[in-house]
């Protein structure tokens, strides 16, 4: 077998070596078929199972490693195929199943108008093309630009779509001297603009692959909310409190004692729906990870701890340090009152929703935000609707979703200020032959006594359940073949994995998985593991 892969290799490179260095556009999927041959990758995107609507991911970079939520679960790796990454320079990356595009799934920009859709290649490719779509309102017109792995332009082809029955053109390139990035760039008129059936000139059987599959342990999240859906989740949590006292290193949220205190400032006035009220303390109120002196009311039901003009809470995990009372369709402005006040000598501020109007329902809530100047924060409730919102504490900045809490079964709940990420293992380079790697365990905490690198030949399916000896939530991935131990290590521990330049190494599988340990860590017995990579060498 690896007499067949060194050879195939060789006839490969020998090819690739003989091929003039064409540059020039491909006219058609046929003769860019009959250029690629058998070594040949091919894109239909129909990997993910998409459901029925569009499936949005802000920021997404599609690759062979991506893992994604959609409505069948989570999935990946091996999404797409390794040879190519996928993404747009603003907005979000989409998934476009049948209905919403070409007759098969398809990828690109969702909602949004122009924009570019971006292939990069890590190992450059001699040929490659594909089908750009787009939703035709009026004529649309792009450029498909190919660039080098020195990002020098090897050449432009023109895109025009004019018909709504024929809302998809090819675009193809070939060049000896290696296409490392492909740059759609569509007009304005281009809604909807996606890319389907990509086939490139690149021989998977040759590719070294490093996957990250399983997940580490020892994830602790800052964020804490509740998502109430009047018809499936009603809201619960009329007559109770909720208290942020602040540990200096993130919040304890226990169950609240103190009742709503009437307000005795009249109420804010002269604003609507849609603004955000900056309302000044006249002190500074200490959260984890900062201060403020100046609290963000959004009359929706929230307010931020950091300058924002988001009425809407459209991101919760993203905007900023945010405490959301019953965040959603509340209309003050319509119908009851909104109080702010501050008692600068004792360091206290409340902001007072009384029985304010909630839509499309004719209902009310009364609710109440305490803050004071030892950074405890509340949410006192009153008589509330069953209706939708949100409830919750978030540091925001890319905080991750924890999921729903049901807050009003809570006891206590331990926050640190931000996220703490499970142990992780990776790579930034593939397992080629006759080169060097480095194997990076991340994510141990200050004061760990011991990480270790651990090595297998083989993974373990189904992975080996640690709970009973200590570990809940932590798994062994992989056979324990060899172990490089560090001694009082710091974050992260980098170790270097040389592989040999053997062509019978070719294909040979390698797992790694790390592990820490600190006493009084998140786990009975203070070891975490990370989780399982999996390397494939190979020769490109």
């Amino acid at each position: 077998m690896n007499r067949i892969v060194h050879s195939t290799l060789a006839v490969a490179v020998a090819a690739l070596a003989s091929a003039p260095l064409l540059a020039q556009s491909i006219p058609d999927r046929a003769t860019l078929l009959g250029i690629l041959g058998p070594n040949s990758t091919h894109e239909g995107f129909e990997g993910f199972v998409t459901g029925t609507a569009i499936t949005s991911y802000n920021g997404l970079t599609l690759d062979y490693e991506s893992v994604l939520g959609s409505f069948s679960g989570w999935q990946g790796p091996g999404l797409v195929e390794f040879g190519a990454r996928y993404l747009v320079t603003s907005g979000g990356l989409a998934w476009f199943p049948p209905g919403y595009g070409p007759s098969g799934n398809s990828i690109g920009r969702a909602f949004q108008t122009g924009g570019t859709i971006r292939i990069d290649y890590p190992v450059p490719v001699s040929a490659m093309g594909v089908d750009v779509w787009a939703l035709v309102i009026q004529p649309v017109t792009g450029t498909a630009t190919f660039k080098d792995a020195a990002g020098a332009v090897l050449g432009t082809v023109p895109i025009a779509i004019s018909s709504a029955a024929t809302p998809t053109a090819f675009v193809g390139w070939q060049s000896g001297a290696g296409i490392a990035r492909v740059e759609i760039a569509m007009s304005t008129n281009a809604v909807f603009a996606s890319i389907d059936n990509h086939d490139y000139a690149l021989d998977q059987t040759l590719v070294a692959h490093r996957t990250r599959y399983g997940q580490g342990c020892g994830t602790e999240l800052a964020s804490i909310a509740e998502d109430f859906l009047q018809n499936q989740n009603p809201f619960d949590l009329s007559n109770q409190s909720l208290r942020f006292t602040n540990t200096g290193a993130g919040f304890l949220v226990t169950r609240g004692t103190a009742p709503i205190v009437p307000p005795t400032a009249p109420p804010l006035s002269g604003f609507n729906n849609s603004t955000v009220i900056p309302c000044p303390l006249g002190w500074s109120f200490p959260y984890p990870g900062g201060s403020t002196s100046t609290l963000y009311l959004s009359p929706r039901g929230f307010v931020h701890l950091v300058p924002n003009t988001d009425p809407y809470l459209t991101s919760f995990f993203n905007s900023g340090p945010v405490i959301a009372g019953k965040a959603g369709y509340l209309y003050p402005a319509q119908g009851g009152t909104l109080t702010f006040e501050s008692d600068p000598v004792a360091g206290t501020a409340t902001v007072t929703f009384d029985q304010v109007m909630e839509w499309p329902n004719p209902f009310t809530s009364t609710f109440q935000f305490y803050f004071d100047a030892t950074g405890t924060m509340e949410l006192r409730y009153g008589a509330c609707s069953p209706a939708d919102g949100t409830v919750g504490w978030s540091p925001g900045m890319g905080s991750s979703n924890p999921g729903n809490t049901d807050l009003s079964q809570l006891s206590t709940r331990l926050l640190p200020a931000a996220d703490v990420p499970a142990l992780g293992m990776l790579s930034a380079s593939r397992p080629i032959l006759g080169q060097t790697i480095h194997l990076s365990l991340e994510g141990l905490r200050t004061g760990s006594i011991l990480a270790a690198h651990v090595y297998g030949l083989s993974r373990l399916t189904p992975a080996i359940d640690l709970t009973p000896i200590g570990m809940p939530g932590c798994f062994q991935y992989c056979s324990l073949d060899a172990i490089e131990p560090t001694v009082s290590p710091t974050n992260p521990v980098v170790r270097p994995f040389t592989i040999p330049n053997d062509p019978n190494l070719a294909g040979v599988l390698i797992q790694v998985q790390g592990l820490s340990f600190h006493p009084g860590n998140v786990t009975p017995n203070g070891v975490v593991t990370s989780n399982g990579l999996e390397l494939l060498l190979n020769a490109l």
